[in-house]
Order: structure tokens, then C-alpha cells, then sequence
């Protein structure tokens, strides 16, 4: 059987080479405070032989970050290297993504292409899948919640609710502003599935019982340590209003410059990267006026309700930063980046239905200058070892490698003494400590002659990355 080549997908192209490049330096990735004291806790519990009974501290009393934890000590039985589990990781969320979108586009009969795109070549999506961190579990987690309230529309079976049920259980062990997902879904069921409500109620009950139940270790932890969010630090309303103006960016480049680039600067590629924001952004718009005028018409279909449902989210979640009054911070919108995906991928396709060749040039354009950035921002920081804000410093892979030389030094002479004149690692020294932990435990160590006496931390003549320098 000859191929078809009018009807493949060439938008997989675009998803697969964000994925292969994604894949391509895992070590070139973040490693700050909260990616430290996640695995720090793991080898503490590991070291008293059990699970991990806590996670991150959160201002709203809820620990955060547990099934991460226990996912560190168990893949520290296999390997101490940081860049190794880094790489595991990251093959582990970018394969639960895939899935998801791949299963979600067969439930719904779309190209999956388009939507793959858009996900895997988001500048912000890209990177914090790379991330060893808690928060970015959000992404593909959400999108499989998206794939289960999808058979549900259309079905109207309680598997689904089931299977939503305990992915947000894992969401919200991972942090507490994952509950607006479930609410969300849940208003736009009884919105559109009113009668199973009422029908099977029972069996929503024993869902949300089951829930409770397993999220009730947690409940209990953010009641006795800090009444939800009492002591949590407020922002002026300004502030809030602007993290709420911006929860659609991490489906787009805007703003991912401004934390993560580095030291040396962006060539044209990063100014090039600006076309892609206000076609997504077009894609976006066209999405919810599709949406909203279908729903006028009585015309809705599945992807139309799973569009509405991912839309109360953005609400709730919104409402929720405006009364909480919460720092914005780009990663927050990870909760609800699954809901912008869908409103850009139903914008394409109703593009696409009266205009294809418009929708995918517009659309294929936008992709590869993002393609284009993420190419050249992968060489940056893998030969500059890092960027300069204060959301990515010092690359892991770079701080992996002066941990290790550091170690054979010290263990050459256990008297070493050891300055370091990088502010950053001064004033939080955690990072260092916890990889000095790991590199203890790995052997083939880097052989630096001798015995020295002294050793010496400096920046790089870049700016960027860190030099070791050890002193006989």
C-alpha cells in the first residue's frame, strides 16, 4: 500500500523535533533551591529506610511536592547522578504528554499534530518539562484529567470520573492550586450531564469520598501548619490583576526571555520568536469566539464542552489569584496551560475548516521560529552553561561537574578548605550541599592530581556558569 503523503500530519514534524531536542542536553536545566530540597528530602528518607512523610513548605500549610519525593528515592536505588534522573524524568513527561494528546485527539477524531505542536514547541512547556521540579508534573497530569472528562462528555460512563478522580488526587499532592481542574470540570458537567448527575449521583459521592479519603493525610498536615493560606504573604491587587493578564503566556513565548535567557543574549532567533505570540494569541481568540457562538447556536459538540470546562478553570483559577492575592509567577500557569491548548487547537480548526492553507501557514510559520528559538537557545545555554536571572543560574550539568571535581579534591585531602565567591551559592548554599550529597555516593570520580590544599568557586569568565579552581 503506497503512502499518502497529502494526508499526513506534517505538524507531528514540528512536535518530534521539540521533543528530540528537549531530549538532547537533560543536564542543561534547572538547579535551585526547591529542585535541591526535594531530592535532599529523598535522601534523607532513604538513609531511615522509609517513605517520605513530607514535601515542600507552601504558604498555604500544605506540604507540596510528595509523589516527587518518593519518585527521587526510588530512582536514587538506581543512580546518584542528577543528570541521569533529570534525563528519566524528562523522558517520563514527555512520553505521559504524547499520550495524552495523542489519546485525547483520537477520542475527539482531530489530527493530533497541531495540538502536539502547540503543547511541545511552547517555549515555556519546553523547558519546565526538562525541569526536576514538582510543579511541572501539572502538565501532563492535567492534560490526562483533559482525556478523561473528554470520554466522559462524549460517553457519559463513570470510568472516567473514576480515573479523573485519582489523577487529581496525584495534582493535588503536588500543589493545592490544582483544585480549581476538578471544580472546573465539575461545573462544566453539570452544565452539559445534568441528568448523569442526578442518575448516578451515588456514584459521584463514592468518587469524592474516595478522594477526601486519600487526600485526607494532606488536609489534616494544612490544617495543623498554617489554616490554608492564613499566614501566606499578600501582593497589592495590581500585581494579582497582572499574574491574572498574563495566565495565558505559557503557551506562548511572551515573557519566557525575560527569566531564562542567557548571559550572552539572544540573536534573531529570540527576536523572531515575537511573531509566533500573536498567532497563537489569534488562535486563542478565534477559539473562544467559535466556541461561544456555537453554544448560542446549540451546536456544541465534545471539543466545544471540553473548551467550556477548560474555560471555567481559567476562571476559577484567575478568581482564585485576585483573592488570594498571590505572587504571579509564570509557573503557577502550568495548572491551567491544558485549557489555552484548547481553546488555540479548536481556534486552528475552525480556521483550518474555511481557510486550510491560511490556518497552516499562519500556524507552521508560528511554529518554526519557535522551533528556530528553541534550537538556538539549546546551543546558548549548553555552551554557557546557564543564564543570568534569577530563575536559572548555573546549569545542573555544570554544577554537577564542579561538585564532582570538588569531591575527588576533598577526598584526596580531607582537610581541603574551600571558598566560594558566587553570592548566589553564599547565601543559599543547599544546592551545592545536596549534589556534594550525591556525587559521595557515585564512583569514577575526576581525577585532579595530588592533594590540593585550597579550592576556589568563581563565576565564569562568561558570566554565566561557575569555575572551580583548586589551589596546591
Amino acid at each position: 500500500m503506497r503512502f499518502d503523503w497529502k494526508k499526513f500530519d506534517y505538524f507531528l514534524l514540528f512536535a518530534a523535533a521539540a521533543t528530540l531536542l528537549a531530549l538532547l542536553f537533560p543536564g542543561d536545566t534547572v538547579w535551585l533551591r526547591d529542585e535541591a530540597e526535594l531530592m535532599a528530602l529523598a535522601l534523607d528518607a532513604n538513609e531511615a529506610g522509609r517513605p517520605a512523610l513530607e514535601g515542600l513548605a507552601d504558604p498555604s500549610g500544605i506540604p507540596r511536592g510528595i509523589p516527587i519525593v518518593w519518585l527521587n528515592q526510588i530512582l536514587l536505588l538506581v543512580t546518584s547522578n542528577p543528570v541521569v534522573i533529570v534525563a528519566i524524568k524528562g523522558v517520563v513527561l514527555l512520553g505521559l504528554c504524547w499520550g495524552a494528546i495523542l489519546r485525547l485527539a483520537h477520542c475527539l477524531h482531530l489530527p493530533a499534530g497541531p495540538g502536539a505542536a502547540l503543547w511541545l514547541c511552547s517555549p515555556f512547556i519546553w523547558f519546565y518539562l526538562r525541569m526536576p521540579w514538582d510543579n511541572i508534573w501539572l502538565l501532563p497530569l492535567s492534560l490526562w484529567f483533559a482525556v478523561c472528562a473528554a470520554h466522559f462528555l462524549r460517553d457519559g460512563r463513570m470510568w472516567p470520573v473514576a480515573g479523573a478522580g485519582a489523577l487529581f488526587v496525584l495534582m493535588f499532592y503536588l500543589q493545592p492550586v490544582s483544585v480549581v481542574v476538578p471544580l472546573g470540570f465539575a461545573a462544566g458537567g453539570g452544565v452539559f450531564r445534568p441528568e448523569l448527575f442526578r442518575r448516578e449521583y451515588r456514584k459521584f459521592c463514592a468518587v469524592g469520598a474516595g478522594v477526601l479519603v486519600l487526600l485526607a493525610p494532606l488536609l489534616y498536615q494544612g490544617v495543623r501548619g498554617g489554616a490554608f493560606g492564613a499566614g501566606a504573604a499578600r501582593v497589592p491587587l495590581f500585581s494579582a490583576l497582572g499574574g491574572v493578564a498574563r495566565c495565558w503566556q505559557n503557551l506562548t513565548a511572551f515573557g519566557f526571555t525575560d527569566r531564562f535567557t542567557p548571559e550572552i543574549g539572544l540573536g534573531i532567533p529570540g527576536l523572531l520568536v515575537m511573531f509566533s505570540i500573536p498567532v497563537i494569541v489569534f488562535f486563542l481568540i478565534l477559539g473562544v469566539i467559535a466556541v461561544i457562538r456555537r453554544w448560542r447556536r446549540h451546536e456544541l459538540n465534545t471539543f466545544d464542552r471540553l473548551c467550556v470546562c477548560g474555560g471555567i478553570t481559567i476562571v476559577l483559577f484567575a478568581a482564585g489569584l485576585l483573592i488570594l492575592r498571590v505572587e504571579p509567577q509564570a509557573h503557577y500557569n502550568s495548572v491551567v496551560a491544558f485549557a489555552w491548548l484548547l481553546l488555540a487547537w479548536r481556534g486552528f480548526t475552525v480556521l483550518r475548516g474555511d481557510y486550510r492553507k491560511t490556518a497552516a501557514i499562519l500556524l507552521g510559520a508560528a511554529l518554526m521560529t519557535e522551533l528556530l528559538f528553541l534550537a538556538d537557545f539549546t546551543r546558548l545555554v549548553h555552551r554557557y552553561s546557564g543564564g543570568s536571572s534569577a530563575y536559572f543560574g548555573t546549569t545542573l550539568a555544570r554544577q554537577w561537574r564542579v561538585v564532582r571535581s570538588l569531591t575527588a579534591a576533598h577526598l584526596a585531602n580531607p582537610a581541603l578548605a574551600v571558598e566560594i565567591e558566587i553570592d548566589r551559592f553564599r547565601e543559599d548554599p543547599l544546592p551545592l550541599q545536596v549534589l556534594i550529597r550525591l556525587a559521595a555516593r557515585c564512583g569514577d570520580l575526576p581525577d585532579v592530581g595530588g592533594a590540593p590544599r585550597r579550592a576556589k568557586l568563581l563565576p565564569a569568565r562568561s558570566g554565566c556558569g561557575i569555575d572551580l579552581i583548586l589551589v596546591e
